[in-house]
């Protein structure tokens, strides 16, 4: 809702991740999942905020929802959780999701979650991280947002824009494998602030940088 002259407005969150980083993580890792069958579906779970709670309750149910996914479209799931979804919740899920023959990152050797993107063909994402959604979303591939509370105005206004451009649908619910233009601005925020910069005489040498 802000505007002005020196206000660059994004679709999504800024973020690291590149389309060549995340295939090189993802053929460096690929035999990690060489085991799985079928298709490759991508979990990527966030955790608690400040406006929402991941209680063992909703763990449970998110679990059951996952595993019913794979099981009816023939997929294997690729999960990986992070610091904020906390200890009760990821033992929760390590049980639920390595007891169906699934992959989950118990945090040892490299962190897949770069490899997660690569090569999985769809993905999944809980939807209290925009950071998270917007890394998925880099990538092109089909996206289901797991909506397990309310997050707040912010990101709520943030998720309606990105269904209402055909990014994301909502978990669990049926795939669209129509194609989107992937959302990542960092490219375009960079040259932006680039070109500021040279108007002021400034950072002439910015460019030779990554």
């Amino acid at each position: 809702g802000l505007t002005g002259p020196n206000v660059l407005a994004t679709r999504g969150a800024l973020h690291r991740l590149r389309a060549e980083d995340t295939a090189a993580a993802g053929e460096r890792q690929r035999m990690r999942f060489a085991h799985l069958p079928g298709p490759l579906v991508g979990v990527l779970i966030g955790g608690s905020t400040r406006q929402f709670e991941l209680t063992p309750a909703t763990t449970r149910q998110f679990a059951g929802q996952l595993l019913a996914c794979a099981s009816e479209t023939g997929s294997s799931l690729a999960v990986t959780v992070s610091r904020r979804t906390g200890p009760e919740a990821t033992a929760l899920l390590a049980e639920a999701i390595t007891g169906a023959g699934h992959f989950f990152w118990d945090g040892e050797g490299e962190n897949p979650y770069p490899a997660i993107l690569g090569l999985a063909q769809r993905l999944i994402v809980t939807g209290d991280s925009a950071s998270m959604v917007s890394e998925a979303a880099s990538t092109g591939k089909p996206i289901l947002i797991a909506h397990l509370g309310h997050y707040g105005h912010r990101l709520e206004r943030f998720h309606q824009a990105l269904r209402d451009e055909g990014v994301t649908r909502p978990f669990p619910g049926p795939w669209s494998d129509a194609a989107y233009t992937p959302v990542n601005d960092t490219p375009l925020v960079a040259a932006s602030i680039r070109t500021l910069l040279a108007e002021r005489g400034i950072g002439k040498h910015a460019g030779h940088g990554r």
